[in-house]
């Protein structure tokens, strides 16, 4: 058996550096037993031969997975900026959703009968991701009894909102009100009220025969009269403006009574005009029948 010169510690023959204090050995040196002077405590020189390769090769083994995953992140977030959304948006589409946000009319006052025109208004949005068509159905009656009054389309461009004005719709009531909407029966609709349409002729007609049956019939009732202006004037100290509608009688008319806001519209006009005016009767007084709080339906050019 073989020991180290300088350590004591045993050895192959075939070393040339002692595996455990480093030093060079000459073979001359060499002893079959171990070196009784080397001090107990002697520090020998550790093995600097183990190998640590293996850890090495984990630690870039666990490098390359990091930076493949952190590849396959990024590459990710590009194609999601790209497209124009995140990963965790969703790209679903909504076709075009249309609803009915207002609904107007030019006139809510209508004579009774057939072939009265008025104006329907409403403003209608498309809440969806498409541009997209509303076919508009004007109604009129009840959620219950509804007829198709009108119809038109409408093109409105996805997440917008369009006025729509329906121009002349058609209305025969013929009494009481009526409600008229787009789309489904909803709390967005226009009440619109029909009133008997009489002319001067009857009225008179009708008072000369009886004036308290009369009375009964015209008096504090809400109602139209339809003819032509015979006159223009102001009320004595009040100033309200007013128009007369001729009868076929030289000495009476149906005066109208209006509010001070028409007066420049008043002015407007002329003798002869055709009109249609809504009003209050007051009854005959002296030789005229009078209406207050009056409107204007129609005005002839």
């Amino acid at each position: 058996m073989t020991f180290c010169p300088h350590c004591g510690k045993e050895l192959d023959k075939n070393y040339q550096f002692c595996p455990h204090c480093g030093k060079s050995i000459s073979w001359g040196d060499t002893t079959t037993q171990p070196n009784q002077n080397i001090p107990l405590n002697s520090k020998a020189i550790p093995n600097t031969t183990l190998p640590t390769e293996p850890k090495k090769q984990w630690i870039k083994g666990l490098d390359n997975k990091i930076l493949i995953i952190g590849a396959i992140i990024v590459v990710v977030l590009i194609i999601g900026f790209l497209n124009g959304t995140s990963p965790s948006q969703s790209t679903t589409t909504k076709p075009a959703i249309f609803r009915v946000d207002s609904i107007g009319a030019t006139k809510t006052e209508l004579p009774v009968g057939t072939n009265y025109l008025f104006g329907i208004t409403a403003t209608i949005s498309n809440v969806g991701d498409e541009d997209g068509t509303y076919t508009i159905e004007v109604k009129a009656g009840s959620a219950d009894a509804s007829t198709v009054v009108q119809t038109d389309s409408i093109t409105i461009p996805a997440h917008q909102s369009k006025d729509w004005d329906g121009a002349e719709t058609l209305y025969n009531k013929n009494s009481g009100t009526g409600k008229i909407w787009i789309g489904t029966f909803t709390d967005k609709y226009v009440t619109v009220s029909s009133y008997p349409i009489y002319d001067p002729d009857t009225i008179f007609d009708d008072y000369d025969a009886n004036e308290v049956a009369a009375d009964e019939k015209y008096k504090e009732k809400k109602f139209f009269v339809e003819g032509e202006i015979n006159d223009m004037g102001k009320v004595a100290f009040s100033d309200y403006p007013y128009i007369t509608i001729e009868s076929g009688s030289v000495w009476n008319d149906v005066q109208c009574e209006f509010d001070k806001s028409y007066t420049n519209q008043i002015a407007q006009l002329r003798k002869g005009q055709e009109v249609i005016v809504l009003g209050t009767c007051q009854g005959k007084i002296l030789i005229n029948v009078y209406l207050k709080g009056c409107s204007f339906y129609s005005i002839s050019p």
